[in-house]
């Protein structure tokens, strides 16, 4: 569904050098946003304490859309302030690695990973041993470009039990709608997915980051956005994120990393 860019703080599918932080050099202060938490937790736990927390994903992870102003092939492949992972460093001081690439997923490879997104996630493990938290946000490019809901979280369960082998925490979230037509497979493959990952069914956390961008009173879906710097992306956003989106997205991660939750109650009407 999208155009696969190399868009991970360090070189992709390269998980043997020590990731850089996406806090590193940016100022904690406020977040230039509608909505955006300023507020500081700096809260001592299991995942905080232990050294860096990495976020796991595709574009919506990267901050496509956001902050960011979309990705250029002239840029230096250097993440925006507005991405989920640059807000939740500057709102809680925690030191976050962006580990997102465009058009990542769970099931299936892309130009740019030339692995599947679980086998990715099992090699970062491996090569980053002081990472003991992990938040995964990816699975809607599996979804769009036909993956079954099954398929999906099949690879979900796989990460689940690397992350467990390796004694790291992992952090499911929900799937960000992609504008998907209501009675279309791609939308029940979508609540079906959503509601799997509100079960738990293992991880260490689950955050309904879904429940979070439907309930927020804030434009979290970027409909238009400028792409290369100079012309609009035809998708017109979805499934990205306005820079607002992505820091109720921000809040939402604080907050479940902060009160783990191994589950959250399911949509009903999606059962």
């Amino acid at each position: 569904m999208f155009t696969a860019i190399a868009l991970v703080c360090g070189t992709p599918g390269n998980t043997a050098t020590e990731p850089k932080t996406v806090n590193s050099g940016i100022p904690v202060g406020p977040i230039a946003a509608s909505g955006a938490s300023t507020t500081k937790s700096k809260t001592v736990n299991s995942c905080t304490q232990a050294g860096a927390i990495a976020a796991f994903g595709a574009s919506t992870t990267w901050g496509w859309g956001g902050g960011s102003g979309g990705y250029s092939a002239t840029s230096d492949g250097t993440e925006g302030t507005g991405s989920y992972p640059a807000q939740l460093a500057m709102m809680t001081e925690w030191n976050v690695v962006n580990e997102g690439i465009v058009g990542d997923k769970v099931t299936g490879t892309s130009a740019d990973d030339p692995v599947t997104g679980v086998q990715r996630f099992e090699q970062f493990l491996k090569a980053n041993p002081n990472i003991k938290c992990v938040v995964v946000w990816e699975g809607i490019n599996d979804i769009a470009t036909g993956a079954t809901a099954s398929a999906v979280e099949a690879g979900y369960a796989q990460m689940i039990a690397a992350a467990k082998a390796e004694n790291v925490k992992l952090f499911l979230m929900t799937l960000q709608p992609d504008g998907f037509s209501p009675d279309s497979s791609r939308e029940r493959n979508w609540e079906l997915v959503n509601n799997w990952i509100r079960q738990g069914h293992g991880a260490y956390g689950v955050i309904d980051v879904a429940a979070k961008l439907a309930g927020s009173t804030e434009n979290v879906m970027q409909r238009q956005y400028i792409a290369d710097g100079s012309g609009v992306n035809p998708q017109k956003g979805y499934p990205h994120l306005s820079t607002a989106g992505y820091a109720v997205v921000a809040a939402a991660v604080a907050d479940g990393i902060e009160h783990p939750a191994g589950s959250v109650q399911p949509n009903q009407d999606d059962l």
